[in-house]
């Protein structure tokens, strides 16, 4: 009889044995494929090691009862079963910590990726400006020449005499006067300009020049308008993307939100932990 029992636990020890090399060799494999994959991959491999991880608890707390019901006799085949627990436990958590660093890596070179775009857009900008100069002095030329021509029919000669003159102090107050309300600006003595040609080509100038630039400038402006904005705890992920700062990405929201600390309110970040969850995510592609 007491054969037969030490037959069975023998048994019983060799099918454990062979269940934790297969599982040994199971996960060994999952891990030389996790180490493979890259991108979009990575999450369902991910999902596998879990249901992977989840039986072999499973099967562990199986095996554990079943050695826990067994004789004294098999003392050893638990000590050697917890060891090798044990190192199935270390192995599933350096799988966690490389899957966290692959994460972040990939995060970070997202966020990379944006800031390069940004930086690209700026030199863009900055040529943008250079060419925008030539053309301000071509126009600048172009509409002297017109408003000089256009003038030289309606303006009357200046007597020298009269400029030559030394003027005295009630002149001098007349003249004042009549600058403050004289409605023609000149630049040259005998070429005027009136007030409302030169108004119309201020505006015109105005916004050829501004109007580019203010356009060039959007992340730049919607940025500032995010960080400056209060109580960013109450906003949503919606509300920033649609609302707030639509020309920025979800990376970029995401890096301004974790690095920017609210010294106002105690201390307290600006953005809502459930919004940088929610922007990780969109990050990530879960």
């Amino acid at each position: 009889m007491a054969a037969r029992e030490t037959g069975a636990l023998k048994e019983a020890k060799d099918k454990l044995e062979k269940k934790v090399e297969e599982l040994t060799w199971r996960l060994e494999l999952v891990e030389k494929r996790m180490r493979k994959l890259k991108g979009r991959k990575l999450q369902s491999y991910k999902v596998k090691l879990d249901e992977a991880h989840e039986a072999m608890t499973k099967e562990i707390k199986g095996a554990r009862i079943a050695i826990e019901q067994a004789p004294p006799i098999t003392k050893e085949v638990l000590v050697e079963e917890n060891s090798m627990l044990e190192l199935l436990t270390t192995r599933n958590k350096e799988l966690e910590v490389k899957e966290n660093i692959e994460f972040l890596l990939e995060t970070n070179l997202s966020v990379l990726e944006s800031e390069n775009k940004v930086l690209r857009q700026q030199t863009l900008l900055g040529s943008t400006n250079e060419d925008l100069s030539e053309r301000k002095i071509t126009t600048l030329e172009s509409d002297n020449d017109l408003l000089r021509n256009q003038q030289k029919t309606d303006c009357q000669p200046i007597d020298s005499s009269e400029v030559i003159k030394p003027p005295s102090e009630n002149e001098l107050v007349h003249d004042q006067q009549a600058i403050v309300h004289q409605p023609t600006v000149t630049f040259e003595l005998t070429k005027p300009i009136t007030a409302k040609d030169l108004e119309q080509w201020c505006s015109k100038t105005i916004e050829q020049l501004a109007g580019t630039a203010w356009e060039q400038l959007q992340h730049i402006r919607h940025a500032v308008k995010f960080l400056v904005l209060h109580q960013k705890s109450q906003k949503t992920l919606e509300e920033i993307r649609n609302e707030i700062c639509p020309v920025l990405s979800v990376p970029q929201i995401y890096r301004i939100g974790t690095m920017f600390w609210d010294d106002k309110y105690g201390g307290a970040k600006g953005l809502s932990q459930e919004v940088n969850e929610e922007s990780y995510r969109d990050i990530i592609g879960l």
